[in-house]
């Protein structure tokens, strides 16, 4: 469910406020993690969101990685364009 609500708020993020035309959404496995990947093709997060959680949709999605164990990285997508939201999470046994 944590990943399923990262999700939703980064295509949440992607149609409110990046303007983006495409998303592309992966959920990847391996033997001890799940990863998902959401990239957009929109604006790009400001620098002001980047170092912290200064809204509280980063802030949750931070949370909700945070206590199952894993990392979120969020940052620009490939020559700086759109926006891209990593989390990987332990695999549940």
């Amino acid at each position: 469910i944590a990943l399923y609500r990262v999700a939703q708020e980064a295509l949440a993020n992607a149609a409110r406020h990046a303007g983006a035309r495409t998303v592309r959404v992966a959920l990847q496995r391996d033997a001890e993690h799940l990863r998902l990947v959401v990239e957009d093709d929109g604006a790009g997060i400001p620098d002001a969101a980047l170092p912290g959680d200064r809204t509280h949709g980063l802030a949750g999605m931070r949370e909700r990685i945070r206590v199952l164990g894993g990392t979120l990285a969020i940052g620009r997508g490939a020559g700086g364009r759109g926006t891209v939201v990593d989390a990987r999470v332990p695999r549940p046994v």
